[in-house]
């Protein structure tokens, strides 16, 4: 959280203009910068066609909570694609591909356990975390080991620790 009154005024509008941005559209994030259309953020390099590189969607329809956790999990060597509904989602998907999927499960109109479902028809081995505020305990063993939970707010070694046994195995 940031305390609009002690924040310095550059760092005040570089946050208004990256919420704005994240009402836009897919925010794409690379190491710790957003590539997002519309910003001066340096331009995209090539090195997510690296086999290294990990690409991860990241699903979540509250703007703030979206840019935060996405720019939490980005690092080297990895790239986010932000979106705000599970439609969106989906089109990113069919675009290009994705290593691992991290979707909230209350979202407008298709939810993300439909997403989830949507995704495994297409692509049945991917790597899914359904996230959800409250214990998702109705099943998810029938998904398959490739499918997991984990309950919002989560903290980064949390997330970073199922990301990694997701691709590990």
């Amino acid at each position: 959280m940031v305390n609009w009154s002690h924040a310095k005024e550059g760092r005040k509008s570089r946050i208004v203009d990256r919420v704005r941005n994240c009402l836009a559209g897919p925010i794409k994030f690379r190491g710790l910068c957003c590539a997002a259309s519309g910003t001066d953020a340096p331009a995209e390099s090539n090195s997510t066609d690296d086999a290294q590189s990990l690409k991860i969607l990241y699903v979540e329809d509250n703007a703030v909570v979206r840019e935060v956790t996405a720019e939490l999990m980005a690092q080297d060597e990895r790239e986010i694609v932000a979106c705000a509904s599970a439609e969106e989602a989906l089109e990113e998907f069919r675009k290009g591909a994705f290593d691992v999927v991290i979707t909230d499960v209350s979202l407008p109109v298709m939810s993300g356990i439909d997403l989830a479902r949507s995704l495994l028809s297409l692509k049945p081995r991917l790597p899914i975390i359904l996230a959800s505020g409250y214990a998702l305990d109705f099943g998810l063993e029938n998904w398959g080991s490739n499918v997991r939970a984990i309950i919002k707010p989560f903290d980064p070694p949390e997330i970073e620790a199922l990301i990694s046994d997701l691709i590990s195995g």
